[in-house]
Order: C-alpha cells, then sequence, then structure tokens
C-alpha cells in the first residue's frame, strides 16, 4: 500500500485543526467573541481588545468568523500559513489522482477537467489566505469566489470520473469471463465431437480424464 494515500487524508486533518487554532488565537487575543455569544451590539465605548472582564461588549465586527479569526496578528499569519499549505497539498493530491487515472486506465476529458479545477481551487485558497479581509476584501472575496465553487465542481467531476472507470472496470472483467467461457465451450464441444467419433473409443477413460481436468482449469 502507497504512503501517498495519508496525503489526501491528511489534507482535511490539518486544515480543520489549522482553523480551530486560528479562532482559539483570535480568541486569546480578544480579536473575536466567542461562538457562544449571540449579543452583538450597534457600537461599544472601548474596542474588545481593551476591555476586561467576565463579560464583553460585542459589535458585529467581532463575530468570529474563519476570515475574521484570521484578520489581525498574529493568528493572520498562522492562517496564511495553513491556506498556503493545503493549496500545496491541493496541487499535489490533484496531481496524484490525475497521474493514477492516466496508469491504471487512459486519460479522458473528466480526468482533465479535475486537474485544471483542482488547481484553480488552489489558487482561490491561496488567495483566502493571504488576502485578509479587512485589508484587501475584494480579492480575498475573489479568492473565496473561485476556492468554493471549484471545490465542489472538483468533487461532482471525481464523482463522475470514478463512476465511469468502475464501469469500464466491470465491463473489461465480463469481456474477459466472456473470452473464457468461449474458451470452455469450444474445448466441450471438441471433445464431445472426438469422443463420440469411432477414434477415440479405445483410449476413452484417460482422455475422459484429462477433459475433466482441463475443464477445471478453464473454470479457474
Amino acid at each position: 500500500m502507497s504512503l501517498w494515500m495519508i496525503l489526501p487524508v491528511s489534507l482535511p486533518v490539518l486544515t480543520i485543526t489549522g482553523i480551530w487554532v486560528v479562532y482559539a488565537m483570535a480568541l486569546y487575543n480578544q480579536h473575536v467573541c466567542p461562538v457562544d455569544n449571540w449579543l452583538y451590539n450597534q457600537s461599544c465605548e472601548e474596542a474588545l481588545y481593551l476591555q476586561s472582564g467576565p463579560s464583553f461588549c460585542c459589535t458585529l465586527d467581532n463575530v468570529p468568523l474563519i476570515s475574521k479569526c484570521g484578520t489581525l496578528p498574529p493568528e493572520s499569519c498562522f492562517f496564511s500559513l495553513i491556506c498556503s499549505t493545503g493549496s500545496f497539498m491541493v496541487m499535489v493530491i490533484v496531481l496524484l489522482r490525475y497521474a493514477h487515472v492516466i496508469e491504471k486506465h487512459q486519460n479522458c476529458v473528466l480526468n482533465t477537467a479535475s486537474l485544471s479545477t483542482g488547481w484553480i481551487c488552489a489558487a482561490g485558497l491561496i488567495m483566502v489566505g493571504n488576502f485578509q479581509v479587512d485589508n484587501a476584501k475584494v480579492l480575498h472575496y475573489v479568492g473565496a469566489g473561485i476556492a468554493f465553487p471549484t471545490s465542489m465542481l472538483f468533487v461532482w467531476l471525481q464523482t463522475l470520473l470514478t463512476y465511469r472507470l468502475a464501469r469500464v472496470e466491470s465491463e473489461k472483467e465480463k469481456r474477459i469471463k466472456g473470452k473464457k467461457r468461449k474458451k470452455m465451450l469450444t474445448h466441450r464441444l471438441a471433445s464431445t465431437s472426438w469422443l463420440t467419433s469411432g477414434s477415440a473409443w479405445p483410449c476413452w477413460p484417460s482422455w475422459l480424464w484429462c477433459s475433466t481436468l482441463l475443464s477445471s482449469c478453464w473454470r479457474a
């Protein structure tokens, strides 16, 4: 079993864990409010990071969205690192899948489209991580608009590609079994014709044993 199979599994583990780490850092530095806070005000007397006490005054700018959690340093640096690393892993995974399909079967339009879609998704993810929403809002939203739709499209293309490859493999197995059945039928017909002829009677017992053995081999 190839060790490359660890890469697709490690991608969601890295990204999901990294997002929660970014949220924990933003919460610790009082850049966002907790997820269990549902009370938001229009304005506050002090900024959130200047407040102290068991309760905080939160505004809509302090909602703990993923983009908001990765806006201010130091969590913004870690957020960029997670997105850039995840983008690189996406590119490698997509390329390995593309090569795997070519190696096992052959190249097709769905395989090429999946490669292009995956790499476009990786480019959008880089833009999301390196252009924070408060500093470069347009580029951040452009990256998000590229990354999320193309990631869903990539999943659908891979689903169709996997279904098509499974159907091709099933048809190939049916053809192989059909050829084996034809060979076995031809052998039995030839054996029957030879046994019913007069020339086969003197050595009939030994031929029957050989015919049975050959038939069992064809079934295997």
